[in-house]
């Protein structure tokens, strides 16, 4: 198989912009078995979801997270409300965005203009249905995510349309006529890697790649890639708890102790 991953280059994206008309025409030779991938960012763009940081009003809690993670208070505000938080530390902050486990709510600063940031889009499935129905293209959402135990961050998929996003491996045989237990690949993920090594992270402007050479078999379909809770295999030791949640857990510690003298 050989694969051929092409940058696209789009105008600056704003507010309520047609994505799916302009991507479609900026698209290069089309073939119904190329693959399409776009960056979340420009979505957040054309819904809207560009904010201002100074219009925001910190609350307390976030004022306090800033100064456990060296972080803006109005940073830290915006995760508040788009997600929940796992864990916290010096320089990081560990969230939970509809399921997937990422760091900082997928809340971007790059790209998005002095003194803002990009919210994560509404529903990134639903943009990738539109995309996909317009270009009769296979699409693909990508987002740059850290990973726990590695340095650096990679393209993720965080939304597909007409494609099968994992590929099983499973009772095949290998190089020694044994059949494989538990093997499932995720090719969203892998197309989305391959495709911001080209698209990039900072002046580019290219936020969407053509991918061409690529065999998908299978029936499209729109599984859920993250892992449900109760099957997910690393979790947080001490997960966060807010500061109301630990001066009440305090009150009840001290009232039981008044019980016990």
């Amino acid at each position: 198989m050989k694969l051929e991953i092409t940058p696209i280059k789009l105008p600056i994206i704003k507010k309520g912009d047609n994505l799916p008309k302009i991507i479609k025409k900026h698209l290069k030779n089309p073939n119904k078995n190329d693959i399409i991938t776009v960056s979340q960012t420009i979505i957040s763009k054309a819904e809207g979801r560009t904010i201002n940081l100074k219009q925001i009003n910190p609350t307390e809690e976030a004022i306090q997270i800033a100064e456990k993670t060296n972080k803006k208070p109005e940073i830290c505000q915006l995760i508040l409300n788009e997600s929940k938080i796992i864990a916290l530390g010096e320089n990081y902050i560990i969230t939970n965005k509809n399921g997937l486990i990422c760091a900082n709510a997928q809340i971007d600063q790059s790209n998005a203009g002095t003194n803002k940031a990009t919210l994560p889009p509404e529903n990134p499935q639903e943009t990738a249905r539109k995309i996909h129905k317009t270009t009769r293209l296979p699409t693909i959402i990508t987002d740059s995510i850290g990973r726990p135990f590695r340095k650096g961050a990679v393209g993720t998929a965080i939304a597909q349309s007409g494609i099968k996003p994992l590929s099983s491996y499973i009772n095949h045989k290998d190089l020694y006529n044994q059949r494989m237990k538990t093997t499932t690949q995720c090719i969203a993920d892998e197309l989305a890697s391959a495709a911001n090594l080209v698209m990039g992270e900072s002046n580019q402007q290219t936020p969407i790649a053509q991918i061409k050479g690529f065999k998908h078999h299978g029936k499209p379909i729109e599984t859920q890639i993250n892992r449900q809770k109760n099957k997910q295999i690393f979790k947080p030791k001490k997960p966060y708890t807010k500061q109301k949640d630990k001066d009440k857990q305090n009150q009840n510690n001290s009232k039981e102790e008044e019980k016990q003298w």
